[in-house]
């Protein structure tokens, strides 16, 4: 994609952001015009082309979804049900995505997750805070690595473990 291809594409996303965020009001563009224009300009700067496939994003959407309502489950559970067993810790995460937008992604869909909270990237793990240190989160934590890898057109089996 070309730069006048970006930069229009950006334009169009933080316009129709501005539409949603002042609720449709046509007179607001007096401001809203200078902020989409400086948005695009610094989105441009600060986040590179990042080749994203949009096929693993629509398969993305049912799996976040339903890990966040398991998350939101598990702690409604634990505040309702005392009885539950709480042994936090943190764990710690080998990372096998590249540095980037798609560790960040990663992390913030780590902490939607039932029980977890990411706590810090670093350049070999993601430390996670977790609820219960009885629970292996390893293979749950692949599998959205696998999953965000995919999003972001990476081969994560390619990768070290």
């Amino acid at each position: 994609m070309d730069l006048l291809t970006r930069f229009l594409f950006r334009v169009s996303i933080f316009s129709l952001l501005w539409i949603l965020l002042v609720d449709g009001a046509m007179n607001s563009w007096v401001i809203g015009l200078p902020m989409v224009f400086l948005s695009t300009v610094v989105s441009i700067k600060l986040l590179p082309e990042t080749p994203l496939s949009f096929l693993a994003i629509l398969k993305f959407i049912p799996f976040f979804l339903w890990h966040s309502l398991l998350g939101g489950f598990d702690v409604a559970k634990r505040v309702f049900y005392p009885k539950v067993p709480i042994s936090p810790t943190i764990f710690y995460y080998r990372w096998r995505l590249p540095l980037g937008l798609s560790r960040v992604f990663m992390a913030n869909v780590v902490s939607l997750l039932p029980g977890t909270l990411s706590v810090e990237l670093d350049k070999e793990y993601l430390q996670i805070h977790v609820l219960d240190d009885n629970i292996d989160f390893t293979s749950v934590l692949m599998l959205v690595e696998k999953r965000v890898a995919e999003i972001f057109k990476l081969n994560v089996s390619a990768m070290e473990r």
